[in-house]
């Protein structure tokens, strides 16, 4: 167990991330995921990059929530990470969510 903190980056952590993941090593990815959580809860497309690269499902539906539901436009970086197919896909359910609900009629 690690006591003092790591002062890493989001790519380093990334980088541990796919290693442990490799090789198997629960308690380590464990705490990797942690240190991710802790130090990087608005790297949205990071997280959805590291979630898909090293299964990391928990990290999916808040990030996408939020890309969704923010009144912010995706930034570069995201738009760069996430790429135009999987940006696409979010745009139209961020602009489907704005849109009015009219009632249906019966």
């Amino acid at each position: 167990r690690v006591n003092s903190p790591l002062e890493l980056t989001i790519s380093q952590w990334g980088d541990a991330l796919g290693l442990a993941t490799r090789w198997n090593l629960e308690a380590v990815r464990s705490f990797i995921i942690e240190q991710i959580n802790r130090h990087f809860p608005n790297h949205l497309a990071d997280r959805i990059r590291l979630a898909d690269a090293y299964n990391v499902s928990i990290w999916l539906q808040p990030a996408y929530e939020t890309l969704c539901t923010r009144p912010d436009p995706p930034t570069e970086d995201e738009i760069a990470i996430l790429g135009a197919k999987r940006l696409a896909a979010l745009w139209k359910i961020r602009e489907a969510c704005r849109q009015p609900q009219v009632p249906k009629q019966q």
